[in-house]
């Protein structure tokens, strides 16, 4: 199922946010389809109608659900959604947070996503910055983190505390 980008959409937005449109479109569909999540970037890009190749520029388009995510103060979608090619989490989009994976893994594996949960991430991608996802992460610091996970864990009782430990 292959979904196109959003027409409501201005000529000047940023290819990787339309293309973030596009995909949390595409999840939507899946998720309510009870459907199993993606296996690799180069499912991402069938998805998005992109080469298989361009599994780098998927992974950024993924970053950027994932930092409206934590915008909406959600889990991140596309941790649990768009797996490794063999089933595994992918925790590439972890790197520098080793201290809070096991969490952040957790929280994206247990909750069950509401058309109003997808709601509140288009609404805070329609927010970003017309920029890419790399440098809007940068902005978040590691206290920042922290508390989008004690607001996570508060919502999620399976999650397992933060580590205070580093």
């Amino acid at each position: 199922m292959k979904v196109a980008a959003r027409s409501n959409r201005s000529p000047e937005r940023l290819k990787q946010a339309i293309a973030a449109d596009s995909l949390l479109q595409f999840l939507r569909e899946r998720i309510k389809q009870s459907g199993t999540p993606l296996r690799g970037y180069a499912e991402v890009c069938k998805a998005l109608g992109y080469k298989s190749s361009a599994g780098m520029y998927a992974g950024q388009v993924c970053s950027r659900l994932d930092l409206a995510c934590y915008h909406a103060g959600l889990p991140m979608v596309t941790l649990h959604w768009v797996r490794k090619p063999d089933g595994s989490i992918n925790s590439n989009g972890l790197r520098g947070w080793e201290h809070y994976q096991e969490e952040l893994r957790a929280a994206a594996e247990g909750h069950v996503w509401t058309p109003a949960d997808l709601d509140l991430v288009q609404a805070e991608l329609d927010k970003l910055p017309n920029r890419g996802a790399k440098p809007l992460w940068k902005g978040i610091e590691d206290q920042d983190v922290e508390a989008w996970g004690r607001q996570l864990h508060a919502r999620v009782p399976r999650w397992t505390s933060l580590r205070r430990n580093r």
